[in-house]
């Protein structure tokens, strides 16, 4: 099972690039009749797409973080043969357990709309733990990549999936 993901080279640098991002995610976008959304979530944010951006837009003006990159848009792919949602579902929440723990807030929604199911993470640039902004070098971001990676391929891989100990923890 092969597993790909990308990180988007757009900044998110206005108001309004965080309030559409996160719309998108949530399949309310300028496409939202070609969008499907199977689910949405969020770690450290609500889970209303209006109101997610506005807590990061408040944070980031209360840190003076507010200028340059705001977001980072990042991609997880599955190939085609990939198609158990729920495991894909324990996949974000998993993968959104470790971007906020490495201190970033985090919205992300699970698309349906092409033959690769994928997901969609909006990440705050700021982190909340130390009010910085995210400047990874490149050894740090592919550090964080195998991260995001292995914990993906590590959930797809669980045969002991449904009703395991180890799923009802991402619930």
């Amino acid at each position: 099972m092969e597993t790909i993901m990308k990180m988007l080279k757009d900044r998110y640098e206005k108001d309004k690039d965080i309030q559409e991002l996160t719309q998108y995610i949530a399949g309310e976008g300028t496409n939202k009749e070609k969008e499907e959304v199977f689910y949405i979530g969020s770690k450290g944010l609500d889970q209303e797409h209006d109101k997610a951006a506005k807590q990061i837009i408040k944070m980031q003006r209360a840190l003076k973080k507010n200028n340059g990159r705001r977001m980072y848009h990042m991609i997880i792919s599955f190939n085609t043969s990939t198609k158990n949602l729920l495991k894909v579902k324990a996949v974000s929440k998993a993968v959104a357990k470790v971007i906020y723990e490495e201190g970033y807030l985090v919205y992300y929604g699970i698309h349906t709309s092409t033959d690769n199911l994928h997901i969609h993470f909006a990440i705050d640039s700021v982190n909340y733990l130390s009010g910085k902004k995210w400047h990874k070098s490149r050894s740090e971001f592919m550090s964080f990549r195998n991260k995001v990676l292995d914990c993906s391929c590590s959930v797809l891989a669980s045969r002991n999936f449904l009703g395991s100990d180890e799923y009802s923890a991402w619930n």
